[in-house]
This record gives structure tokens, C-alpha cells and sequence, in this order.
């Protein structure tokens, strides 16, 4: 009897902290949720203007694209099928485990997923759960293709570039929505937790995705990559240098850049910069107001001159 009597104060007390930590959990989470027809906004946003760039194939479907652009000394670089496919894209993923891949970068096979495929250790719960809604949505871009282009073929160079990047870990508690109205705090989520501009346009490939100001050269340039043609281009420093950053770039300027990928002198901006036609005026207003607040570094980059 005083055994029934222990399980079952136990079983009580267990019960009584799921319900607690539950309680706790929407007492500190419904500040600032976004409703389900502006969370699948939202992730579709983020999809078309991030992951497209490399999963995107001809038919205008995330099939997945061989990138060529990549050094031969990397290896075959394949970005794959993120489409619904059961047997040849993700159709077989759990909302759970797209969680655990977009956070960390792990896959549902256990493994870290190639450096290049980004994770989002400071983006709200809602936008990560609106990537999810879109990615398993009926919506043309994600419908099932069939598509399969193999897997990588690393060789030591990016077998090593793939050993130095640490998966990373699961937040401890929710993360809120940014508040949009607030320019600076919406902007600084944007280019850290989003768009994640700091992993390409800092003086270095060694980058801090848990606290992106930490990171050396902070959006000051220099990144060396390639573009289609396999041609050397140098990220921009998008720091408000005067002289080397964007300092004199006005809004307007600015805004040219990010939604139809047309620079300040004219010229069009090269892979593996993208143009985010999806964002909306605010968006890039925000972006603008953070990227002008951080302190300007002087850090001239080569310049593209095209022949």
C-alpha cells in the first residue's frame, strides 16, 4: 500500500511540474506571437530569399543545384532537394526535426550538414516555425520533384572546411518576435538572426553565430569567394565607413541594392550577393538604420572592375 501510495505522489508531482513549466512557458511566449497567415508569410519570405539562392533549380522548384561556382579544390558541392519528395527531398523530415536542422544544422540522419547550409541559433520561434509551414506547404516552389543530383564528394580541402564548423545548440527558452515598429532592434534581427550578412561580409570565415559582434572585421569585408564564372570577388564592407564602407549610401541607395541587386555606382552587385525583392520597406529601412549604427571600420576591398 505505501508503495501504490509513493508511486502515486510521484506521478502527482511530475504532473504538477509538466503543467507548471507548460503554464510558464505561454505566460512568457504570447507577448508577440504572429498569427498563422503572417508566420507562413514570414517563412515564405525568408525560403524564397535565402534558400533559393542555392536549392533553387531551373523549374523554379527547391530541387537542389549542383554549385559549380564552388573551387574545385572543395570538392562536388551539392545544395540538395528540399521540395516534399518523400524519397528525394525532405518529405520524410518531422516539424521536430526541421527544428533541429534549421537550429543546429544537424539532419535527421544525426549528421552536421555541409558549412555552407546555414543554422539560426538567434531567430524567433515563429520565423523558424513559419520556415517550417512553408517548406511543408502545398505552394509551387516546395511541391514534390524528383530531382536527386547525388551527394558530395568532398576532397581534403572541404573535408577540413567541414570538420571546423561545430553544429550549434538548441535554445534554452523561446525566442520572441522582434518588435517591427522598432527599426533598430527589427534591423539588428534581420542582419544577424535572419540574413545572417556577417557570415559573408566580415574580414573572416570564422565566424561567432551565437553572438555575431564578436565576430573579427564585424560586416568590414574582405571574405574571399567566387562567383558563377569561378571568379575571385571580395565581400563588400557594408560597415558605415565613408571611404570603404557604405557610409555615403543613402536609403534609396541602399534599397536599390537589396531588392533589384543594383549598386550605388551603377553597377550590378555579383554572386554571391542576392537581390531580396520579397523584403518589404520596412525590412530594408531597418536593416539600413542597424547596418548605419554599427561602428565603422576602415577596411578598403578590391574592386570588381568588370572588362
Amino acid at each position: 500500500m505505501k508503495i501504490k501510495n509513493f508511486i502515486s505522489v510521484v506521478f502527482l508531482l511530475i504532473m504538477a511540474s509538466v503543467l507548471l513549466l507548460s503554464f510558464n512557458y505561454r505566460k512568457t511566449s504570447n507577448s508577440n506571437n504572429l498569427n498563422a497567415e503572417q508566420r507562413m508569410k514570414n517563412g515564405r519570405k525568408i525560403v524564397l530569399g535565402l534558400c533559393a539562392g542555392c536549392h533553387g533549380s531551373e523549374d523554379g522548384k527547391l530541387a537542389g543545384k549542383h554549385m559549380k561556382e564552388m573551387p574545385g579544390m572543395v570538392g562536388k558541392i551539392i545544395a540538395p532537394n528540399i521540395t516534399n519528395s518523400v524519397e528525394n527531398g525532405i518529405g520524410k523530415y518531422t516539424r521536430e526535426q526541421l527544428r533541429i536542422l534549421l537550429r543546429t544544422g544537424i539532419k535527421s540522419d544525426g549528421k552536421r550538414s555541409f558549412p555552407l547550409m546555414p543554422y539560426f541559433p538567434l531567430m524567433s520561434d515563429d520565423d523558424v516555425e513559419g520556415i517550417i509551414d512553408f517548406l511543408q506547404s502545398a505552394d509551387y516552389a516546395v511541391q514534390a520533384s524528383e530531382q536527386n543530383l547525388g551527394k558530395l564528394k568532398l576532397k581534403f580541402v572541404g573535408r577540413m572546411w567541414a570538420k571546423s564548423v561545430k553544429a550549434g545548440k538548441i535554445p534554452q527558452s523561446r525566442i520572441e518576435n522582434p518588435d517591427t515598429n522598432n527599426t533598430m532592434e527589427y534591423g539588428k534581427y534581420l542582419t544577424d538572426a535572419v540574413y545572417r550578412c556577417f557570415e559573408c561580409h566580415s574580414g573572416t570565415m570564422k565566424v561567432n553565430f551565437e553572438n555575431p559582434r564578436k565576430t573579427k572585421k564585424y560586416n568590414a569585408g574582405g571574405a574571399k569567394m567566387a562567383d558563377m564564372d569561378k571568379k575571385k570577388v571580395y565581400s563588400r564592407n557594408i560597415t558605415p565607413h565613408k571611404e570603404t564602407g557604405i557610409g555615403n549610401w543613402t536609403l534609396e541607395d541602399f534599397t536599390k541594392m537589396m531588392r533589384n541587386g543594383v549598386r550605388k555606382n551603377g553597377r550590378n552587385s555579383r554572386f554571391p550577393m542576392l537581390a531580396f525583392p520579397l523584403m518589404s520597406d520596412n525590412d530594408i529601412k531597418s536593416i539600413y538604420t542597424y547596418l548605419m549604427s554599427v561602428p565603422p571600420i576602415k577596411h578598403k576591398v578590391k574592386e570588381y572592375v568588370p572588362k
